[in-house]
C-alpha cells in the first residue's frame, strides 16, 4: 500500500509529524498488505516509498504483537 503520490511528503514536511509518525505509519501499511512488520528489509522499503532519507537507517520494529492494532489504525490515514 505504498502511496507513490506522497513520496515527497516526507521531504517536504519531515518534522511536521516527526520521524515516529512515518515509521509507525509504515508499520501499519505493511500490516494492511499482510506483510511482516518485523522484517527490517520490508520496513526499509516501505519507509523509502514515503521518502525516508538514506542517512536515517530504520531500526527493526520492536513493539509487542498486541500493539499492532494501533499501527494498523494509523495506516488508515492517507
Amino acid at each position: 500500500m505504498p502511496c507513490a503520490k506522497n513520496k515527497d511528503i516526507f521531504l517536504m514536511f519531515p518534522f511536521l509529524f516527526g520521524y515516529d509518525f512515518y515509521y509507525m505509519w509504515s508499520v501499519g501499511a505493511l500490516l494492511h498488505q499482510g506483510a511482516n512488520p518485523y522484517d527490517v528489509g520490508l520496513l526499509h522499503r516501505q519507509l523509502e516509498s514515503v521518502g525516508w532519507p538514506d542517512y536515517e537507517s530504520p531500526q527493526s520494529f520492536t513493539h509487542p504483537v498486541n500493539t499492532l492494532w494501533i499501527y494498523w489504525l494509523l495506516a488508515l490515514l492517507p
